[in-house]
């Protein structure tokens, strides 16, 4: 959970602030894109714990894969309707859109770390 907070910290420092005359539209397309572009990567997490399962070298690594697979799974579960969030008054929905752009900005960056990590990892066990 630290990681995700730390991470959340750090994607907040690094993004670039959004355009003020973006749509609350845009700034939603623009969060489920991230969103988008990393979901299909949690088959490349599920198939990679597999293959680590049984290396206890690999401990390590399977945990991260874990922390990034809850981490999206937690994202999607708190994220609120798009439609309670157009509903809300714009500068509050504008507010809560980059609030999540940041989160799940932070979540791809675990997702991307932890499946480079166990990918570059190849020691004879693997179970192909």
């Amino acid at each position: 959970m630290w990681g995700i907070m730390l991470l959340s910290m750090l994607a907040a420092c690094a993004k670039a602030p959004q355009q003020e005359g973006s749509s609350l539209s845009d700034d939603w397309s623009a969060m489920m894109a991230v969103h988008d572009e990393v979901m299909p990567k949690m088959s490349n997490i599920a198939r990679l714990k597999k293959q680590l399962k049984g290396d206890t070298t690999a401990r390590s690594m399977v945990l991260e894969l874990t922390k990034a697979e809850d981490a999206m799974w937690e994202w999607m579960h708190n994220l609120r309707h798009e439609s309670d969030v157009m509903k809300m008054p714009e500068p509050k929905a504008k507010a809560y859109v980059a609030k999540e752009l940041q989160r799940i900005e932070a979540v791809k960056a675990l997702m991307l770390k932890s499946i480079a990590e166990a990918e570059a990892y190849q020691p004879s066990t693997i179970v192909q």
